[in-house]
């Protein structure tokens, strides 16, 4: 049975709306050749740093950060690493899985009751893989297709991403 099913992937990103870029003329007296980057926007780390009178403050949307930032795993697929086509589907589709985690990777298909209309498990390498399937035997209808990436056995096998995905089967 399915308990729950993601329609859409929320993860941490930066929305910019302007920026602009300004070069100082070797000419001017106070700052010669300077450059002046600003953007507007949301930034999603900011920092302040102040010198004297001069302000500065910088984030995401400009290179100066003091240390990387830490992006932590959502455990769902962002939408660049599934892609489902055809669908809706007559016969045959395929999922391309774009991912450079490795592990293996459980699909399991239900119908709209929640039953199980089959189960396929793959290891997968991390560098792309297209994976066919036919489902010319089942009756026209809604589908859900479960996609888990599992970390391989001998590395404790744990669940790394998963997500639902709608499946339209037409004649």
């Amino acid at each position: 049975m399915v308990s729950y099913c993601y329609s859409q992937s929320i993860f941490i990103s930066t929305l910019n709306t302007t920026g602009e870029t300004k070069r100082l003329p070797a000419s001017n007296p106070r700052f010669p050749n300077y450059f002046f980057e600003w953007s507007v926007g949301e930034s999603s780390i900011v920092t302040t740093n102040t010198v004297g009178n001069f302000q500065v403050t910088h984030g995401l949307l400009q290179g100066f950060l003091l240390s990387n930032p830490i992006v932590p795993e959502n455990g769902f697929w962002y939408p660049d690493e599934i892609k489902i086509y055809p669908n809706p589907v007559i016969t045959d589709f395929s999922v391309e899985l774009l991912s450079d985690l490795k592990g293996v990777v459980d699909f399991k298909m239900y119908n709209s009751s929640g039953s199980t209309m089959f189960i396929r498990s793959i290891n997968y390498q991390g560098t792309g893989q297209n994976v066919q399937f036919n489902i010319s035997n089942l009756p026209s209808g809604t589908y859900f297709l479960r996609i888990t990436l599992k970390d391989f056995p001998e590395a404790g096998g744990y669940s790394r991403k998963q997500g639902g995905f709608k499946i339209i089967k037409s004649h």
